[in-house]
Formats: C-alpha cells, structure tokens, sequence
C-alpha cells in the first residue's frame, strides 16, 4: 500500500504558502459510559445509567520525524489533545485535555501482515460542574487494542510548475480499536468503553503556488 500523506493539500488554491504537515494522529470513538464528569453520588442500591459519549483526539507523534518511521516502530510515542462530549445529557457534558500516548507493536510477521498492538492514554482532563458552576480537574487512562494497515510515502517531488509541488516521507496508517477508560473527573469516577477508527500521517510539505 501506497499513501501520499498529502491529499488534504491537492484541492487548495492558495498562493505562494508552503503548508507542512507534521507526523500526526488522529482518532475518533463512539461508545457509553457509566457515569459523567461532575455527577453526584448515586443512592444506595441505585442503578447506574449508560450514557452515550464520544471522544475525538488529535497528537504528534515525535518519532516521525527520525529514522525511525522508515519502518513502523515496535514501540510509539504521542502527544496531543482529546476532547470528549456526551450530548444527550440535558445539560450537555464536555470534558478536554492533554494527553501523552505509548503504544506496543510486537512484530507478529509472517503470522499477521497487518500491525496489531496495544495503546495506552495518560489524560488530564478538565470539565464543567454545570450544578456547582464550577470548574474540574482530573485524569483519565485509556487502554486500547488496534490494528493498523500501514504503507510507505517517500515523495521527492519538489518542482513548481507542478501543482502542487510536494515533499513526503515515512509511514502513513489507517486502524481500527476497541478501548476502555477510567475516568476520575469529581466525586465520582465512571468507566467508558468504545470503538473507533484512527489515521496517521506522515511528514510532508506541500508547496502550494499557482503561478
């Protein structure tokens, strides 16, 4: 498999804007949770209640930009930022943050040619008290198992009377996982569990000139 890394560029009409992209990692899940940032202690004997939930995050990976991303890492490295939202409480609940990934990608070749692995999150997460009007604090960690199709991007082109004019290099990925969380966002920490898909982007600088 061939990717570019670069198809978000192809459609742009800008003039004179060199526009890079770093070695990025995107994903989203769906799921429910047991629980909400904020909620009160529920009464003895009381059942809990799911609620749907979804969660987006966006990192840089920092060994995209070494040697290291010439083959697809056993051991990878992330740093970003997460947003998670449930919108069919009333009110809606939000809750963001930073977070810092680690994933392990044992070589399971010839056995399984695709990458298989586990990921973990560290997450510091903020939220909104809508019943105290208050702001919260607190920390999340997420585990998930993947599976990603990789494929290599090596583009040397870099000529601009072609449109654009294009430089790539390293490993750009689409997966799919399954995850479950933590949370402890006020008095009463809550689980989530989902499924989600994620997409990895490699290095790449596109010149976007029209003339």
């Amino acid at each position: 498999m061939r990717t570019s890394g670069i198809a978000l560029f192809m459609g742009s009409a800008w003039i004179g804007c060199v526009a890079p992209l770093p070695p990025v990692h995107a994903y989203g899940t769906v799921g429910a949770a047991n629980g909400s940032p904020g909620e009160r202690p529920r009464a003895p004997g009381a059942p809990s209640e799911s609620e749907f939930a979804y969660t987006v995050r966006g990192g840089l990976n920092p060994l995209g930009f070494s040697r290291a991303y010439e083959d697809d890492p056993r051991v990878d490295l992330g740093l970003g930022y997460e947003l998670e939202h449930m919108p069919v409480l009333d009110p809606t609940v939000f809750a963001h943050g930073p977070y810092a990934e680690v994933g392990f990608w044992p070589n399971l070749r010839p056995a399984i040619a695709s990458r298989v692995g586990l990921r973990s999150f560290g997450e510091l997460l903020f939220a909104r008290d809508q019943a105290a009007d208050t702001n919260l604090t607190g920390y999340g960690i997420t585990g998930a198992l993947a599976v990603e199709f990789t494929g290599s991007t090596d583009v040397g082109l870099w000529v601009r009377d072609k449109r654009p004019a294009t430089f790539g290099h390293g490993r750009g990925a689409w997966g799919l996982f399954v995850s479950t969380s933590y949370r402890s966002v006020g008095e009463v920490p809550y689980w989530m569990i989902g499924i989600g898909v994620s997409v990895r982007g490699p290095i790449s600088v596109a010149d976007l000139a029209t003339d």
